[in-house]
């Protein structure tokens, strides 16, 4: 193994991360030890193919009879006494290995190693051959190519919008723009509201041909998606995150194989990246990036992953989402009662991932009653008192500062799509509501007056923008790529997405999300300070100059920006962060006179806060650079990066 590993190394770093073809040796040989897992290396595989078969029966009686027998399935350890059989975890990892030979050589000698390990993995009850396995993969590719094609076509039609969009700060009230945003939300929310049904249509296919596979569920279940399913934001290109809710977890060895069968399936599309199966060899160092298409797949096997039936393959979390109802609220209830530190203990963990879910296949009686019970644990004062606490975090999550790093490259996951939605979800449950996906929480809020309408109407925009975003950045690459960045003056060509190696996000659209983000987080920082009613006294005009400001800041637009400072009002020109973001213009623009009166009169200021204070810091550093008086400017630099370490860390 170590040798196998030392020279794939040898060959990826010689041939380059976008050599794919090159990798398929490695891979396949890899593959191979998955499947075969010996530490008898004399054995031959169909050797031990037929002392396997003799003991499988008895090994799942013993299991049966609650005896201590580990098991790993396809990755055999072989000792004097025992084998140990993984049954959920090495199985998808062998299969995803050879899956990933296919997308890199597409020789069909590929295809049937992935199909070999699925019969080893059925045995002899399940009777599927190669073909009918091919067929079943064509019509799911020929499913999943169409709802993109959908997607693209409405992508196509909706873009020609956002230069509409486009107006001056006077006018973002004003009934023309007012049309345009109505038009804009709706047409995404129709795209959306497409798209994520014609996704859940496709996995409840993907469910069927594997109870088609797996024979008929000895009991009731239901299979629950959770994540941007449930939340009604999926993307043809989304993980799909999903449970089993079953009768009775007696029945737990079928459900497993099923889901198992499932990932086969999904698996079989080939758009699974291998750090995603968590190939310990790969993952080793971090020294293998995976080039491959980043589809639709399971959420994976990493341990900061496992949203799927079997869990991430660790024996502590086998099985953990193949549960009754009253199993899995008692879990959910667990997160947040008894714990020493039930914020942390929410974060990340059963709260999020449950607060959404939608019937993917099976019983609707069992999510109904699922949806019930967590609603009523949703609605008690400790977990209102700790969401409240995360509302207030959240809302520092996207921060509208000239010192933000914005600029550099987003990370589409977290500072754009996530955003409103986390608002959104921390919202749902502080004021009680019954709706599970953004469009109908946000009408519900405003409909029982907790928030304006005009409000409403920001967020329905962040929810569109962000969801316009994430749908055209995956469209782009034709694959789930988070990488992004901002349309910059500086950059050669059009301000378009159209042919750029990197998703670009135009300066319209930028200000499009600038625009109507500063009210709701107005009205957060309102909400998490008491006032649970919020009302409309805002300066409107004041936070269109602002956010224009920083729309041009963050494309590096300082001339634009330094004739949009001429007519913004005083209250908006006298902040702080303004100031800040004016040196830099005037920095760029090379005015460096100016730059020196504005800094140290800034610095006479007894209350500057550490972001601007960091900012006048550089650009007096830029300024005695451009004069020689380089002992100066190194001073200036030292005090920029004091701050910013005590900042940042």
């Amino acid at each position: 193994m170590k040798k196998l590993i030392n020279d794939f190394q040898a060959v990826y770093k010689e041939k380059g991360r976008y050599d794919l073809k090159s990798q398929v040796p490695y891979l396949s040989r890899l593959a191979e030890i998955y499947v075969r897992r010996s530490e008898t290396s004399s054995l031959k595989w169909v050797e031990l193919l037929k002392v396997c078969n003799s003991v499988i029966v008895v090994a799942i009686e013993i299991i049966d009879e609650g005896n201590m027998f580990s098991c790993y399935f396809c990755g055999f350890r072989m000792h004097s006494a025992h084998f140990e059989i993984n049954l959920t975890s090495i199985p998808p990892q062998a299969h995803s290995l050879y899956s990933s030979c296919y997308s890199r050589d597409e020789h069909p000698q590929w295809q049937m190693e992935a199909f070999t390990v699925q019969r080893l993995y059925w045995g002899e009850g399940i009777r599927l051959s190669f073909s009918e396995q091919c067929d079943v993969t064509g019509r799911l590719k020929k499913a999943l190519s169409s709802v993109r094609r959908k997607v693209n076509l409405g992508l196509h039609q909706i873009e020609p919008q956002v230069e509409q969009l486009n107006c001056e700060p006077e006018d973002v009230r004003s009934e023309k723009y007012n049309q345009f945003t109505n038009r804009w939300i709706n047409d995404i929310k129709f795209l959306s509201s497409i798209c994520n049904k014609d996704m859940i249509d496709f996995t409840s296919a993907i469910i069927e041909e594997a109870v088609k596979i797996c024979g008929p569920p000895p009991c009731e279940f239901a299979c629950i998606g959770i994540g941007s399913i449930a939340r009604g934001e999926t993307t043809p290109y989304s993980d799909l995150e999903f449970l089993f809710l079953v009768e009775d977890t007696a029945n737990k060895c079928y459900f497993e194989r099923l889901a198992v069968t499932t990932y086969f399936l999904i698996g079989n599309l080939g758009e699974t990246k291998l750090k995603y199966m968590n190939i310990e060899e790969l993952s080793l160092d971090k020294w293998f990036d995976d080039e491959s298409i980043n589809g639709f797949k399971i959420d994976g096997l990493s341990p900061n992953a496992g949203n799927i039936p079997t869990g991430n393959g660790s024996e502590k979390k086998r099985s953990r989402f193949i549960t009754t109802v009253s199993e899995l609220v008692a879990k959910y209830e667990e997160v947040y009662r008894d714990v020493p530190d039930r914020k942390k203990a929410l974060k990340g963990d059963l709260s999020a991932m449950l607060a959404s879910a939608v019937l993917l296949n099976g019983s609707e009686t069992m999510v109904d009653e699922f949806r019930r019970r967590i609603a009523a644990i949703e609605a008690t004062e400790a977990r209102r008192f700790i969401t409240k606490k995360m509302l207030a975090e959240d809302e520092k999550k996207f921060l509208l500062e000239p010192d933000n790093k914005l600029a550099e490259k987003i990370e589409l996951k977290d500072q754009i799509y996530r955003y409103p939605t986390i608002l959104l979800f921390d919202m749902k449950v502080y004021f009680k509501l019954s709706s599970s996906q953004c469009w109908s929480a946000i009408d519900e809020l405003v409909e029982e007056g907790v928030i304006p309408a005009t409000v409403g109407k920001d967020l329905e925009v962040l929810v569109a923008t962000a969801l316009f975003i994430r749908l055209s950045a995956y469209s782009h690459y034709g694959s789930q790529n988070n990488n992004i960045t901002i349309w910059t003056v500086d950059r050669k060509g059009p301000e378009t997405r159209v042919g750029r190696e990197m998703w670009t996000i135009s300066k319209s659209l930028l200000q499009l999300f600038f625009i109507h983000m500063l009210p709701v987080k107005n009205m957060v920082q309102k909400l998490v300070n008491g006032r649970e009613e919020v009302d409309e006294d805002g300066d409107t005009t004041r936070d269109a100059f602002n956010t224009f400001g920083l729309t041009c800041f963050y494309c590096k637009d300082y001339e634009s920006f330094l004739a949009l400072r001429g007519r913004a009002p005083g209250s908006c020109t006298k902040t702080e962060n303004w100031k800040a973001i004016t040196l830099v213009a005037l920095t760029e623009t090379n005015r460096f006179q100016e730059v020196l009166e504005m800094a140290h009169e800034m610095i006479s200021s007894d209350d500057l806060s550490s972001g601007p204070e960091a900012v006048v810091y550089s650009q007096l550093g830029f300024y005695y650079t451009s004069q020689g008086e380089y002992a100066k400017a190194l001073e200036c630099y030292n005090k920029c990066l004091a701050i910013k370490l005590t900042v940042y860390g």
